[in-house]
């Protein structure tokens, strides 16, 4: 492990990629700007850019150091380089090099400087005492490089450990591997640890991603049954059409049979009416005749008593003149009978006649009725039939709408899912987000884990109980109050312990505001005091500050953890759905912040307002079916958009009710189709995008609750939508 990471060190001291060959010169600008990356100047912050001047004259070092200064950067500052023949005008700079010609004239040049955080680097310098860096070249040309470290401490300058490694001596390396080696053990520990965490995150999605395979699978699957539904759909309609056409026909067909079947019932009821008539008349001639055959026999009898009153009266006559006489009454008599018997010959001639028209007008109208009766019996049988064949459609409706209500509920699943296959990609990337997030801090916690217990272990024992205490209290401040500081603050903050500082520590007073305020410590600055004049006050500061940076690393860390666990568990609230549907208690605002979640990487692009107070009654319903709702609206509005726009989701309680508003400044809907965007399969979308269902099945869904949906659009504006739902 040791070996390992010597070689990683020694990998990070190689020539930049602007040497393209190995010449001597090139390599020692090289190891200046090493030099300047590993080694801390004071007030380094408030440098404007970094300078090296080089006192000599090797052409290829100026040449060198000309561009390194175009293509890189020291401590993300420009690189100044200035050059000079001779020592009599050295200028203000953070690296000196001297070269080997001059080494005659070192001690003139270290006493010069000697009140300068600079750092001299000289060439071949015979006496390492007086040394900063020394450039060795031996006798086989191979550059090393000589590290004092009690030289670059006296200047203000604080050398990395890893430098100490490549220059320093050998006592300073084995005490650097000794603490790196137990310090990398430690670190790979809770590496390890993070990566079992990386690993069963990773296995986490990887299940995931083949559910979202098995749900783009079954998607395909169910889009091809889509379409079959919807070819079965349009026929069963044309097949709706016809039947209630049919049935319209049949139905005004049996209300003309009704109509006419009535007219004859009040004929025959009319003609029954002159029947009983015609009886009765007949019944009275019957009755006339009947009394006439009385009357004619009285009058005989009459007649015959008169004949025999004259037979007595005229007996003398008669036989006077018994012959005129006879002959007078045999004519009288013979007439009088003759017109008798032709009265009651006219009579009975007539109540034949009238008896004779009345049974034949009796006869016929029972004819009628009976061929009416006959025809009455075959519409009943006709109305039987076609009532046979209305229940018979009326079977097969209900069965039709049955499957209808089956295709419509995996239309609203398909629906639902090709939705989620849309934003799958999405789901991804927000996985993919914490994790990132997890394995940068993992990285984070190794790099400041190693510095902190370092410099822990190297201070601890010159540390007061007192000072640890203040130590610890800066490490374990409340992490929030770091977190909800804004840049702002935090600037202000900083200028605030500058102020405060300044008096006593005067320039050093920045640096220190600086690492306070990396650590997170907000608080008084009196009880940091001790530590402040510890001689090595910013070191422990630092150290705080690497420790605060752990546990921020680990929050960090947890915040991801929980951002994707979030992630996972609505994206199964939202994919799941429970066969039995149950009609409860729905938190309005967690039902839409559920599906804003699931389109948070596609609303990015947009602004989005959102206004959720609480209700004072309550909502129920199916929270699934409202989230459908929810998601239609929401995709239609960032369709309608495109590119970018401002989209306000809110709802309003009213006394009854709650109306939800989903409001886009999209393109608007067109005045000529906003009367058919509710219709099923009706949609401007192409086949990839859209089904035409989803505004159907919102309205259906709506419906179900007994709410209501309208809409305000206006062309080039945008659109809002409105649902109501009754609240209890």
């Amino acid at each position: 492990m040791v070996l390992i990471l010597i070689s990683i060190i020694l990998y990070s001291f190689s020539v930049p990629a602007l040497a393209q060959s190995n010449s001597v010169e090139k390599i020692e600008v090289a190891f200046l700007y090493q030099f300047g990356q590993k080694i801390d100047w004071p007030k380094q912050d408030s440098f404007e850019n970094f300078k090296i001047h080089y006192v000599g004259n090797s052409t290829d070092i100026i040449e060198s150091l000309i561009t390194l200064a175009q293509y890189k950067k020291i401590k993300n500052l420009p690189i100044s380089v200035s050059y000079s023949k001779n020592i009599s005008k050295i200028p203000q700079c953070q690296i000196l090099l001297v070269e080997e010609s001059l080494n005659s004239s070192f001690s003139s040049i270290s006493g010069q400087l000697s009140t300068k955080n600079t750092l001299i680097v000289s060439e071949n310098l015979p006496n390492d005492d007086q040394a900063m860096i020394n450039f060795i070249l031996s006798d086989e040309g191979k550059l090393n490089i000589k590290v004092n470290t009690p030289n670059l401490t006296a200047r203000g300058l604080s050398p990395h450990d890893d430098l100490k490694i490549y220059g320093g001596t050998d006592s300073e390396r084995g005490q650097v591997f000794s603490e790196w080696k137990s310090n990398l053990n430690s670190a790979l520990d809770s590496l390890e640890t993070e990566k079992s965490k990386v690993k069963a995150y990773e296995e986490q999605v990887s299940l995931l991603k083949k559910e979202i395979q098995t749900t783009q699978t079954a998607l395909e699957s169910l889009h091809k049954q889509v379409e079959l539904s919807r070819k079965t759909i349009t026929e069963q309609k044309r097949k709706i059409l016809l039947q209630e056409a049919e049935t319209i026909a049949l139905s005004n067909k049996l209300a003309e049979l009704t109509s006419e079947l009535n007219q004859k019932l009040a004929r025959i009821e009319e003609e029954e009416v002159k029947i009983k008539e015609l009886e009765n008349r007949l019944y009275l001639q019957v009755d006339k005749i009947s009394k006439n055959d009385s009357i004619l026999e009285s009058q005989i009898k009459t007649i015959e008593l008169q004949g025999e009153k004259i037979k007595a009266t005229n007996e003398v006559v008669r036989e006077q003149d018994i012959t005129i006489e006879q002959q007078r009454l045999i004519v009288g008599i013979s007439i009088i009978v003759i017109g008798i018997i032709l009265g009651l010959g006219f009579l009975l001639w007539r109540a034949y006649r009238i008896k004779e028209e009345a049974l034949t007008k009796i006869k016929s109208k029972n004819e009628e009725i009976l061929l009416q009766r006959s025809q009455l019996e075959a519409q009943a049988e006709e109305l039987r039939a076609i009532n046979d064949q209305i229940i018979d459609q009326k079977t097969e409706i209900e069965k039709t709408l049955n499957e209808l209500q089956s295709t419509q509920s995996q239309l609203v699943l398909a629906e639902k899912m090709a939705i989620l296959g849309k934003t799958a990609a999405n789901v991804a990337h927000e996985i993919n987000t914490p994790l990132g997030a997890i394995n940068s801090s993992a990285e984070n916690i190794l790099s400041f884990y190693e510095q902190f217990i370092r410099s822990l272990q190297r201070l601890a024992p010159n540390l007061t109980a007192e000072m640890l205490n203040s130590l610890f209290e800066i490490i374990l401040a409340p992490i929030h109050d770091q977190e909800n500081l804004s840049t702002r603050e935090m600037r202000s903050h900083r200028r605030k312990l500058t102020a405060e500082l300044t008096p006593k520590y005067g320039e050093d007073a920045r640096e220190i505001s600086e690492l306070l305020v990396e650590a997170g410590y907000t608080h008084e600055i009196e009880s940091l005091t001790p530590i402040l004049e510890h001689k090595n006050g910013r070191e422990i500061i630092r150290t705080a500050r690497d420790g605060k940076q752990l546990l921020l690393n680990n929050k960090n860390i947890l915040t991801a953890v929980q951002r994707a666990s979030k992630i996972i568990v609505t994206l199964k609230s939202y994919a799941g759905k429970s066969k039995i549907q149950i009609r409860e208690k729905v938190n309005l605002k967690e039902n839409i912040i559920t599906v804003l979640t699931i389109y948070h990487n596609k609303l990015r692009s947009f602004v989005v307002k959102k206004e959720f107070p609480n209700l004072n009654k309550e909502l129920h319903g199916y929270a699934d079916e409202l989230g459908q709702v929810w998601t239609n609206l929401i995709h239609n509005a960032m369709h309608a958009m495109e590119s970018g726009g401002i989209m306000e989701i809110s709802y309003e309680e009213l006394e009854e009710s709650v109306i939800v508003r989903v409001t886009d400044d999209g393109t608007g809907i067109p005045a000529s189709i906003q009367n058919r965007i509710f219709e099923p399969l009706f949609t401007t979308k192409s086949n990839e995008e859209g089904t035409g269902l989803g505004l159907d099945i919102v309205k259906k869904i709506i419906e179900k609750h007994n709410g209501s949906i309208t809409f305000d659009s206006t062309e080039g504006v945008g659109t809002t939508f409105k649902v109501e739902l009754p609240l209890i």
